[in-house]
């Protein structure tokens, strides 16, 4: 710990210059004395100027001498801090490719016409139905996939948090996540790297949406990511006198486990919109009492 006995810090009368705009600034001024040492000067003025200053985050301190134990610090506050640790996200809606085998409905049959006293069979929905079985096609069903870059200091990034994020991978979401309903949003995982600076994880999620299904007039609601499958029989078509295959039962299954989401994955962090008084029109700008001139004693040093 730095000893900084013996260093006064006082606020410069040039101190508060403030930008508002998109990328709004404000810049304290000290002056520091009573050491030739810039250790102890840039610690006393870290502890004497605020953290944060009008919303913003103190984002670098510069100091420089002006006379022989005396020093003129500058302390200034930006957004580049709340960038820094900025949630990025990315997303793609490329869907996923999966197997189904029964059609939501059977728009035409072409009957080529082999046996004009018989009609084609009815396959109840079934897709590229043989003697062996039901084969079924691929599709692209709707997946929206993810990445939600967190930031975190290197000191909060350990085996610990790792392998807590790893055991809850492969889970789905057991309430609100995201403005998605429960079951809709899957954990992939992560990824990183370590740093020396911020270390950044990225989350990544699936999402597919819960929906609905008729069969025989009554609706049903298949959850996200839970898995329909149909128990198929063989069974003699009447009008045709084949052996073909239906639809005895479908099966709703949930194969992946819940998780409460928020025990893991970090709050979105974003920019403040406005985070100095008077940056929008309808904001009154708050007075904040200037600093005092600096009093000279009859030394010639500065108080």
């Amino acid at each position: 710990m730095v000893d900084i006995t013996g260093v006064t810090v006082t606020e410069n009368i040039s101190s508060r210059s403030t930008n508002l705009s998109r990328d709004p600034s404000v810049e304290l001024v000290y002056n520091a004395h009573g050491t030739e040492d810039d250790i102890k000067v840039t610690t006393a003025v870290a502890k004497e100027a605020p953290a944060v200053y009008r919303g913003l985050k103190r984002s670098s301190i510069d100091v420089k001498p002006v006379d022989y134990n005396v020093w003129e610090a500058t302390v200034n506050y930006t957004l580049d801090e709340d960038a820094r640790f900025q949630t990025d996200i990315s997303w793609t809606t490329t869907g996923k490719t999966q197997k189904i085998f029964r059609s939501y409905a059977t728009e035409s049959v072409i009957d080529f016409d082999r046996n004009p006293w018989q009609q084609p069979p009815n396959f109840n929905g079934l897709i590229n139905c043989t003697t062996e079985g039901v084969e079924g096609v691929e599709v692209t069903l709707p997946v929206l996939n993810f990445t939600e870059s967190h930031k975190y200091s290197p000191d909060q990034v350990d085996t610990n948090l790792i392998q807590k994020l790893s055991q809850a991978t492969g889970s789905i979401n057991d309430r609100n996540f995201r403005n998605f309903t429960a079951g809709e949003v899957l954990f992939k995982g992560i990824s990183g790297n370590t740093s020396n600076d911020i270390v950044t994880i990225n989350f990544e999620f699936a999402v597919a949406e819960t929906w609905t299904w008729t069969n025989d007039g009554k609706l049903y609601t298949i959850e996200g990511w839970n898995y329909l499958w149909f128990f198929n029989i063989p069974q003699m078509d009447l009008a045709t006198g084949y052996t073909i295959q239906i639809p005895m039962a479908a099966y709703e299954e949930r194969v992946y486990p819940y998780t409460t989401f928020g025990n893991f994955v970090p709050d979105l962090v974003g920019i403040p919109s406005n985070p100095l008084p008077g940056n929008a029109e309808n904001d009154e700008a708050v007075p904040v009492p200037a600093p005092a001139p600096p009093v000279q004693t009859p030394g010639g040093e500065i108080a």
